[in-house]
């Protein structure tokens, strides 16, 4: 009877545990999500690896992926903001106008070492030594590595979004991305 007890109590641990994490990771990508007349922005997680797309709609082309970042979250920490006249809120900034949050700006730096993949679109400036994604024909994005990168979200909203999306990538991080020994 203990060890029937014993595995119903690591069932339903496994399945507790299972819920926070898809939580958690819904808290997240809702926080990184944001659409506005010209861009898309959002964001997937595999396990503690983070995605994160923006499109932009293009007179000529329609919504092209502009830029995306793949990253170890436990290797990226947030840059963090010096207090200014607008606004502070954590490790991200916000613009107000009209008594309301216009702009948001979460900001990465990566660990001493470690690069994030950035994928760009062909329609930006690409440098030498690049090399090409795989994704359409192998002809419309570039492969490039960064040391530090932001996400930006515009409209109303945004603020909550960025506290949300900060917050929960650092209880997700703390969670389930880092190992103590």
């Amino acid at each position: 009877m203990r060890y029937f007890a014993s595995l119903i109590f690591a069932l339903l641990s496994t399945q507790v545990v299972a819920q926070d994490r898809a939580a958690l990771i819904a808290t997240i990508v809702s926080g990184a999500t944001n659409e506005t007349a010209e861009e898309r922005h959002t964001a997937e997680i595999d396990d503690c690896v983070m995605t994160t797309y923006r499109w932009k709609n293009t007179k000529d082309k329609g919504w092209v992926l502009w830029t995306s970042f793949v990253f170890g979250m436990a290797d990226a920490s947030f840059s963090g903001w010096k207090k200014n006249s607008d606004n502070l809120f954590l490790d991200s900034y916000a613009r107000t106008e009209n008594g309301r949050t216009q702009l948001a700006i979460i900001s990465f730096q990566m660990r001493e070492g470690v690069l994030a993949q950035h994928e760009k679109s062909v329609m930006r400036n690409r440098p030498s030594g690049t090399e090409p994604s795989p994704r359409g024909d192998g002809t419309t994005h570039f492969y490039d590595t960064q040391d530090d990168f932001f996400i930006v979200h515009k409209g109303p909203g945004v603020h909550q979004k960025a506290q949300s999306f900060t917050r929960g990538y650092k209880t997700y991080v703390e969670r389930y991305c880092t190992f103590v020994g």
